[in-house]
């Protein structure tokens, strides 16, 4: 496992560690989970935002277009 930078002294401590042991800072390695939990908060709005696009803007238009096609090789009566 990997150690992270205390991000009250910059010393190495284990991310299991309750404190670090040269300063005594509370969950010294909070910050990259922080980090990792903005990304994850990132990508997920991506994913929403380019869901929302195809659901509203890009879907309507393609099936219009199948339903046009539909109705261009219809038999006439």
């Amino acid at each position: 496992m990997a150690l992270v930078s205390c991000r009250q002294c910059d010393s190495e401590v284990s991310p299991k560690a309750t404190a670090c042991p040269k300063c005594g800072e509370p969950d010294p390695s909070r910050q990259g989970r922080n980090k990792a939990v903005r990304a994850r908060l990132f990508g997920l709005a991506i994913a929403l935002a380019a869901g929302s696009y195809l659901w509203l803007v890009a879907l309507p238009d393609m099936t219009q277009g199948f339903k046009d096609g539909l109705q261009a090789t219809a038999p006439q009566k």
